[in-house]
C-alpha cells in the first residue's frame, strides 16, 4: 500500500499516469482510510499469520487472496 501511495507523487512529479498491477503473497487484508482496526480480528490475524495493511483509500475490509490488484495514479 505504501508503494501505491507514493505513485500519486511519481505521477505528479512526472506529469505521467502510472499504472501497477499486483498480486498478494501471502494473502492479507486492507482495511480502509478511516476504517477502526479495532473492527477486525487482528488477534486471529496474527494467529493465523494473515498480514493486515491500511489503503490510502476508503471502504471497509477486503480480503485479498487469489486476485488482481491495480493502482493508477494520474497527475
Amino acid at each position: 500500500m505504501a508503494i501505491d501511495e507514493s505513485l500519486i507523487t511519481i505521477a505528479a512529479e512526472a506529469a505521467e499516469p502510472v499504472l501497477r498491477v499486483y498480486g498478494w503473497r501471502p494473502r492479507g487484508i486492507s482495511i480502509g482510510k478511516n476504517q477502526e482496526a479495532g473492527s477486525i480480528n487482528l488477534k486471529a490475524c496474527v494467529r493465523d499469520n494473515v498480514p493486515v495493511v491500511r489503503r490510502i483509500t476508503g471502504g471497509g475490509a477486503i480480503f485479498h487472496a487469489d486476485e488482481l490488484t491495480y493502482c493508477l495514479a494520474w497527475p
